[in-house]
Parts: structure tokens; sequence; C-alpha cells
């Protein structure tokens, strides 16, 4: 399920300079989404951990963790392998 929306959800998202409440807001849109297509509804009481286990999905802060790091990893190449490469 997270090659349907999350990609185009999180387009761009290494870039973007996130508050807690944007965050916030990210993560619960993300679990809505994933009780969507999981057809989890909210009075079944499951809680959102167990949902994103079942959709094999990792949790939005960890993936856009990972995501900003390995940005920063190609932000942080040396100018002189960059020159040499162009």
């Amino acid at each position: 399920m997270h090659t349907c929306a999350r990609p185009a959800f999180l387009y761009a998202a290494e870039t973007w300079a996130l508050t807690e409440r944007l965050e916030g807001l990210l993560a619960s849109c993300d679990n809505r989404m994933l009780r969507y297509m999981s057809k989890v509804r909210w009075q079944d009481r499951i809680t959102n951990e167990e949902v994103r286990r079942r959709c094999w999905v990792e949790n939005l802060e960890h993936r856009l963790r990972k995501i900003r790091l390995r940005w920063f990893g190609h932000i942080k190449k040396p100018l002189n392998v960059i020159l040499y490469i162009m």
C-alpha cells in the first residue's frame, strides 16, 4: 500500500521546514489514508501502529528522517567532486 499514496504525499519532503504542528498534521493525514485504504474504521479500536504494521509501512516521522538524511548526504559532498563529475 505504501507505493500508492506516500510517494506523492512526500514529494520533495527533504526540503520542507516542518514544525511540530505540521508534522502532527502530516502524521494524522497519513494515518487517515492508511485506515481508509485498509478499510479500518476508527470505531474498530485498532491503533495506528497496528494499521501501519498491517500495511507494512513505517512511521511517517522515521520516513521523513531517512529522506532528510539521504538528501543531506548528497548536499555534503565536496564541491570539487561535483565539479570533477561535471
